[in-house]
C-alpha cells in the first residue's frame, strides 16, 4: 500500500504542496495554494489589499449615507422655510391692502386664502385655525363692501396684526 500524499515530507528546496499542509487540506487558506507560483506572503498581501479596498468601500458608503441624510434634512428645512416666508408675505400683502383702502376687498380675501393654503404646510394647527377664523370674518365683510363698519374692519386688522406677529415669530424660531 502506498503512503498517503499528505504524510509525505518535502525535501529540502522543494515547495510544499497543498497535501503537505494540514491547514490547506482543511480549507484554512481562502486564496489559491502556493503551488501556483505565489508564496504565502504574496497571497497574504493580496488578501490584505482586498480587505483594505473593502473597508475603504464601506467607509465611502457610510459617508454617502451621512451626506444624503444631511441633504434630505436641508431640503425639508428649505421647503418648510420657503412655505412659511411665502405665506407670511402673502398675508402681509393682504393686511396692507386692507389698511390702505380701509375696506375688506375680494382681492384681499383671495390673497389671504392663498396665504392660508401655503400656511397649511408650514404652521401649527392653532395658527391655521386662527387663519380660518379671520378669513371667515373677512369673507363675511367683503360681501358688505358698501356697508362695512369701521369698527369691524379695525377689529379684523387687530386680529390680522396678531396673527402676522405670531407667524413672524414662528418663522423666525424654526
Amino acid at each position: 500500500m502506498a503512503p498517503r500524499e499528505s504524510s509525505r515530507v518535502p525535501l529540502e528546496g522543494q515547495t510544499p504542496s497543498v497535501g503537505d499542509d494540514p491547514r490547506a487540506a482543511a480549507g484554512f487558506f481562502l486564496c489559491s495554494p502556493p503551488e501556483h507560483g505565489r508564496s504565502f506572503e504574496q497571497l497574504a498581501m493580496i488578501d490584505s489589499a482586498a480587505l483594505y479596498v473593502s473597508i475603504g468601500s464601506l467607509l465611502v458608503a457610510i459617508g454617502s449615507l451621512v451626506v444624503s441624510i444631511a441633504a434630505r434634512r436641508e431640503a425639508r428645512h428649505h421647503t418648510v422655510f420657503t412655505s412659511r416666508t411665502q405665506a407670511l408675505d402673502h398675508f402681509r400683502i393682504a393686511v396692507n391692502d386692507i389698511k390702505r383702502v380701509r375696506r375688506v376687498t375680494p382681492a384681499a380675501v383671495l390673497i389671504m386664502r392663498d396665504a392660508k393654503s401655503r400656511a397649511d404646510l408650514a404652521f401649527d394647527e392653532k395658527l391655521r385655525s386662527d387663519l380660518d377664523r379671520v378669513i371667515q370674518i373677512a369673507d363675511r365683510l367683503q360681501f358688505q363692501l358698501l356697508s362695512q363698519k369701521e369698527s369691524d374692519v379695525d377689529a379684523l386688522l387687530r386680529d390680522l396684526d396678531q396673527i402676522t406677529l405670531r407667524m413672524s415669530q414662528t418663522a423666525a424660531f424654526r
